[in-house]
């Protein structure tokens, strides 16, 4: 039995593992093992002196794992048998007598005494055997001759030899044996051979057939089983004869008497018979009064019919024996209904048997009451606080009492105890005599009286009245039903009127706050409500001073409404309130400002005089005349530098008007400072830096100043004939005295004779050939190029270029034809006249064709030579030559140059300003032959003075 306090069916208990898992289960419910498998020891440990089958029984939740050893017990149920049925044995009958031989050995898979122990030879006149016991336990027999052996009178002798076991015969029977089980075996023997051997086993007459009904006996193999079930109370004992007959001519019979005792297994529970039992008691009984008496029996016999008898879980009561199986239930304590009023006793009764059987009766006490309890309260003393300005006829609380005693003893009444002072507690308090509720007759303040003191008495209505009391203390719990007082201000100066700059700590008010609670009610805490300007300082007792907390601003805050907040620490608070104006007096004590550190105006050039350029103002936080500004330019001492001839300002609000037209050629800015400065005491002042920008525009019309124009707006040139493509004819250039837009100049072609015989570059002015000229070109080429300005809108210039084609080889003859008088020829002179010219014409033009051929050479060496621009440039003090092809243009309009153009008819020095420039000179320089080229003259400085 495998026993746990728990529940084994939640638990999930099993058998997991072991060698003993097929023959032995246990039962998930009372953990009892049983044999689920018929078990046989020789089978399972044949040749072990100990068998023993392991278990591992397994609960879950949680997990945990008992080994269970089970050990087999041995039955003498296997009778000893000889590996053969005949063994022949050959003797000389010459062999003397104490001669031995070995004999074979019987086999008995029973262990210990039910194992062989000794052996039998049947009676003969030769032969006898010796029996010897080994160390181990185990016996043999040894055949001695006896009496001298003659094979002449006796040739064969036939011996019995029979092996014993030293067990005891299985021939009890438990009464729960099962129906068809086999319990003994029968075994007889026969000498004889053949049918004379073969036995039938059967019942005598002498056999009861009482018996004969409860057992069977096999005929042939002489098992003996049990035919109905078996019962030890009827039937402690049967007796059987049996009888062996054998199937002989003659059948010879042998008997023998079985004895079988049934074995008394614990299958009936014991009885508890009550004989008289009281159903209730006063709890006030003694001890060893006798409350029930009662016997107990059981029909088995042995352990399994002895019975005890106790009481469960129950100190109050025992059981005394008065004689065999007889009991009295009596009180073993006092007793005491208000702690347990009624009992239920269970008498068990258990039996010695295995496993022992068990049964129980219970008897029903009542316990009645005596009044033996005296009212009582949980508490010596009741602290029952209440707020003041209750509700007459208010709950106030619950005073109760408990008795223990039941019905009458135990029904409660309560008072107020009165007292001999006039001034009765039942005027302010009465009391619910049923279940205790104290209510409240007037409503209480807390400032005309705090605690009221008193005391109850709890009477029970049993016939002995029994009565406690205990005292009640009312304490009246203050509230917060008075709102804290600020008392006003005393000001010693009339209203709050104060400088800005007053230092920190200046005391502005004081003043006190009460309140007529007490306690925390009472207790005022005072602060400034959003305020950080301003602090509350304590000088005595609910008295406080308002002083500034930080310099004070009439600029960024001219007044305050300091609100004084008082607050008690009540539950819940109350709060007031008292609100002080203040006003600031202002200080001069800010200096204007202006927005900006500087002001830059741009103007335009031009400008009408008198005209508003710009209003500069500047702040003065103060106030009156703190904050009255006038405006004023700085003069310098420099009367050269005087800005009031240009400029004036309004001083009052500071707005900057033009006395003059500005001129962005003549100069480009102006810089002075203005000064604000206030009317107060003393005068505080700033000064700005105002800078006037002017502002270019487009008044200026481009000059072309190249190529010159001695002799009015047409310019003469000429080209050679042969001028390949690309020739540079000449260069146009033009100057603008603006800037950066304005001065930014590109070339146009407006008219030209021929579209296809000249290109213009747009950016550098270069007038180049497209292609070279031919004969059906005219002789005159007329070009209008002009100059135009980026700006807005835009000027521009023209020039007239007279271009005249010449050929050096043929000016001469065709000036000869021009000068020839035309005269009057005859028409036959005419004929030969045009045809000696044709040939002529012919001759010539081949002539000239191949003469101009073989002379012709690149003109781009002369080109370079004849057309080369030179620049002096005062940027970088280096002297450049520009090829002819270069464009001349520069982003950089400020560039301080001085050009020089060269072409076949003489050179120009031009004169380029600066911004900050008066003009530009423009002169001519007249060819010489031995000067040199510009290149050369370019080596030497020229002066230029503005």
């Amino acid at each position: 039995e495998i026993k746990y306090t728990g529940s084994l069916s939640k638990r999930g208990l099993r058998i997991a593992l072991g060698s003993g898992k097929h023959y032995l289960d246990v039962n998930k419910i009372n953990g009892n093992l049983f044999i689920k498998k018929k078990i046989d020891r020789e089978s399972i440990c044949e040749f072990k002196t100990e068998c023993i089958l392991n278990l591992e029984a397994l609960l879950e939740n949680p997990l945990q794992m008992f080994s269970v050893e089970v050990e087999i017990l041995d039955v003498n149920d296997n009778a000893p048998r000889f590996p053969y049925s005949v063994s022949r044995i050959n003797i000389s009958e010459s062999k003397l007598k104490d001669e031995r031989f070995l004999l074979v050995k019987a086999l008995d898979p029973d262990y210990g005494n039910n194992s062989v122990c000794n052996y039998k030879l049947s009676e003969n006149l030769y032969f006898e055997i010796n029996v010897q016991t080994w160390k181990d336990g185990s016996v043999s027999a040894d055949l001695l001759i006896k009496e001298a052996l003659d094979r002449e009178k006796q040739a064969v002798h036939n011996l019995i030899l029979t092996a014993l076991d030293c067990g005891i015969p299985a021939l009890s029977v438990s009464e729960n044996t099962i129906i068809g089980a086999t319990f003994v075996t029968l075994n007889a023997t026969d000498a004889d051979e053949g049918l004379n051997a073969e036995l039938l086993y059967s019942f005598n007459p002498h056999t009861s057939e009482k018996a004969q009904m409860k057992f069977r006996l096999n005929s042939r193999t002489g098992e003996l089983s049990v035919n109905e079930l078996l019962d030890f109370e009827q039937f402690p004992l049967y007796e059987l004869f049996v009888q062996a007959k054998d199937f002989g001519p003659n059948p010879l019979t042998g008997h023998c008497k079985v004895i079988i005792k049934v074995v008394d297994s614990n299958d009936n529970r014991p009885e508890i018979i009550v004989a008289s039992s009281q159903g209730s008691v006063s709890e006030d009984v003694p001890i060893g009064t006798v409350l029930a008496l009662f016997s107990v029996t059981d029909l088995d016999s042995g352990n399994n019919g002895r019975v005890n008898c106790h009481i469960s879980d129950n100190v109050e009561f025992e059981l005394q024996q008065t004689m065999d199986n007889v009991y009295a239930l009596v009180t073993a304590k006092l007793l005491d209904r208000e702690r347990k009023p009624s009992f239920n006793i269970t008498i068990i009764v258990k039996d010695e048997g295995t496993p022992p059987l068990t049964n129980n009766k219970t008897i029903f006490l009542n316990v009645l009451d005596v009044n033996d309890n005296a009212p009582f309260f949980s508490r010596a003393l009741y602290e029952i606080p209440i707020a003041e300005n209750n509700i007459p006829g208010s709950l106030l609380c619950s005073i109760t009492a408990k008795d223990p005693d039941a019905d009458l003893n135990g029904a409660l009444k309560y008072s107020i105890k009165e007292t001999n002072d006039s001034n009765s507690f039942t005027n302010y308090f009465s009391i619910n005599r049923d279940n205790g509720n104290i209510y409240s007759l007037q409503s209480f303040d807390y400032e005309q009286q705090t605690f009221y003191t008193f005391n109850v008495v709890a009477k029970d209505s049993g016939a002995l009245q029994l009565s406690s009391s205990v005292t009640i203390n009312i304490t009246v719990l203050d509230e917060n039903d008075n709102t804290p007082v600020i008392v006003s201000p005393w000001r010693p100066h009339g209203s709050i009127v104060i400088l800005e700059d007053v230092p920190i700590g200046t005391v502005i008010a004081l003043f006190s706050v009460t309140d007529m609670d007490s306690g925390k009610n009472g207790r005022v805490n005072c602060r400034i409500s959003n305020n950080d300007e301003f602090k509350l300082q304590q000088t005595m007792d609910n008295v406080y001073a308002l002083v500034t907390a930080t310099l004070l601003d009439r600029e960024r805050r001219s007044s305050f409404n300091v609100t004084i907040v008082v607050k008690d620490e009540g539950s819940p608070p109350l709060t007031n309130n008292r609100t002080i104006p203040l006003n600031l007096l202002d200080v001069n004590d800010n200096a204007p400002s202006f927005s900006r550190a500087s002001f830059e105006i741009p103007i335009p050039e031009n400008n009408i005089p008198g005209s508003l350029l710009y209003s500069i103002t500047a702040n003065d936080p103060d106030a009156a005349l703190n904050g009255a500004l006038k405006y004023s330019i700085v003069e310098k001492n420099d009367v050269n530098k005087t800005f009031t001839k240009y400029f004036s300002i309004n001083s009052e609000n500071g707005n900057i008007y033009s006395m003059q037209s500005f001129d962005y050629e003549q100069q480009t800015f102006y810089t002075f400072e203005v000064v604000a400065k206030d009317s107060g005491t003393p005068q505080l002042s700033s000064s700005v830096t105002v800078k006037i920008t002017v502002l270019d525009e487009n008044d200026n019309s481009p000059v072309i100043v190249s190529p010159w124009r001695p002799h009015g707006s047409i310019v003469s040139d000429t080209i050679s004939s042969s001028a390949e493509e690309g020739y540079l004819v000449t260069k146009v250039i033009a100057i603008d005295e603006d800037s950066v837009q304005n001065s930014r100049i590109t070339y146009h072609l407006l008219q030209v004779t021929d579209q296809t015989l000249f290109t213009l570059n747009q950016y550098s002015g270069e007038l180049r050939t497209r292609r070279r000229f031919s004969l059906r070109d005219s002789s005159k080429q007329r070009l209008v190029i002009q100059a135009r300005d980026n700006g807005n809108p835009s000027l521009s210039s023209t020039v007239t270029i007279l271009i005249s084609k010449f050929d050096p080889e043929v000016e001469g003859l065709l000036t000869i034809n021009d000068e020839v008088e035309t005269e009057y020829v005859s028409s036959l002179n005419m004929y030969l006249m045009i045809g000696l010219a044709s040939a002529s014409l012919l001759l010539f033009l081949t002539i000239v064709i191949c003469a101009a051929l073989k002379c012709h050479h690149n003109p781009a060496e002369d080109e370079k030579s004849a057309h080369r621009i030179s620049c002096y440039s005062q940027r970088d003090s280096m002297i450049s030559d520009l090829p002819a092809h270069s464009t001349l243009y520069s982003s950089d309009a400020y560039w301080h140059s001085v050009l020089l153009a060269e072409s076949r008819k003489g050179k120009m020095l031009v004169r380029q300003s600066m911004p900050n420039g008066t003009g530009f000179i423009v002169s001519s320089l007249e060819r010489n032959p031995e000067q040199g080229t510009i290149s050369e003259l370019a080596d030497t400085p020229i002066q230029v003075r503005l």
